[in-house]
């Protein structure tokens, strides 16, 4: 009787830790700050990230006042792999920085600070060529489930995806009260994902938009239907363009400044 409620007890251990090890994110899903239910999904097929530091060149030096980064990740879904999950993270740093201004090149400190990031793809309008006829095509795929696509009404929201009723992926941002607002463009029409993260000041604080913030996104897609390739199922490039504000204390005024960057996933 001993060894049977031993056995009874450790196949439990055995279930838990079964459950508790599949429903963790593997890594790639880890540093994007997502959670990914590693039953449904496995681990990242592909993973890419592109940043770029902004600067404005006078007299032959550079000054830099931003940075920016975009991390993707895909994964194919174990139960159908005409199916695919697309997580997104954004990563924007305003620095403020000396320029110089005037005929005298007179040194002058501009405030810098993050205004707007829009993050965006054409999920049915994608190719890879790899040359001597190997290509990847995402026509005829189409997006589901693009998120975030409620305005939090807290200081914090989600992008997330759910099937039958369960979250299988998730991430959260949390930001200072007031100080971000989500504008969202997403047409299934045209299979178009879209969101703008507009940041701004409440109440003359603008700390949120001075520090370093993340911004997240997901969706699903549905290639079920999407044109045969050569060399593999999955091509999707997404765009993001960073918008950072500069603000000169003693001449007043002051300029918007875009920094465009893409990421390329495929598998």
């Amino acid at each position: 009787m001993k060894k049977v409620v031993i056995l009874f007890v450790l196949l439990i251990l055995a279930i838990i830790n079964f459950d508790f090890v599949n429903v963790k994110a593997d890594s790639i899903a880890t540093g994007l700050g997502f959670s990914v239910d590693s039953v449904q999904y496995g681990n990242a097929k592909h993973y890419r990230f592109t940043e770029k530091y902004s600067y404005i060149v006078k007299n032959g030096k550079s000054y830099i006042y931003g940075w920016s980064k975009i991390k993707a990740a895909v994964y194919e879904d174990q139960t159908d792999n005409d199916w695919a999950l697309v997580i997104m993270q954004t990563s924007v740093t305003p620095l403020d920085v000396k320029i110089p201004v005037g005929i005298f090149n007179i040194l002058l400190n501009h405030d810098s600070s993050t205004g707007n990031q829009n993050l965006f793809s054409d999920i049915d309008n994608g190719m890879v060529n790899f040359g001597y006829g190997a290509y990847i095509t995402s026509f005829g795929s189409y997006m589901e489930q693009p998120s975030p696509r409620a305005t939090p009404d807290t200081i914090t929201y989600t992008a997330s995806i759910e099937i039958s009723k369960e979250i299988k992926a998730s991430g959260s941002v949390s930001f200072d009260a007031n100080e971000l607002n989500l504008y969202y463009s997403h047409l299934f029409s045209s299979q178009v994902f879209e969101v703008d993260y507009e940041y701004s000041c409440a109440f003359f604080d603008c700390s949120y938009s001075n520090d370093s913030t993340y911004n997240k996104g997901t969706y699903l897609v549905d290639m079920t239907y999407a044109n045969p390739s050569t060399a593999g199922s999955f091509v999707n490039k997404i765009y993001l363009v960073t918008t950072f504000y500069l603000t000169n204390s003693y001449a007043g005024g002051g300029a918007l400044y875009d920094t465009p960057l893409d990421v390329l996933i495929y598998y």
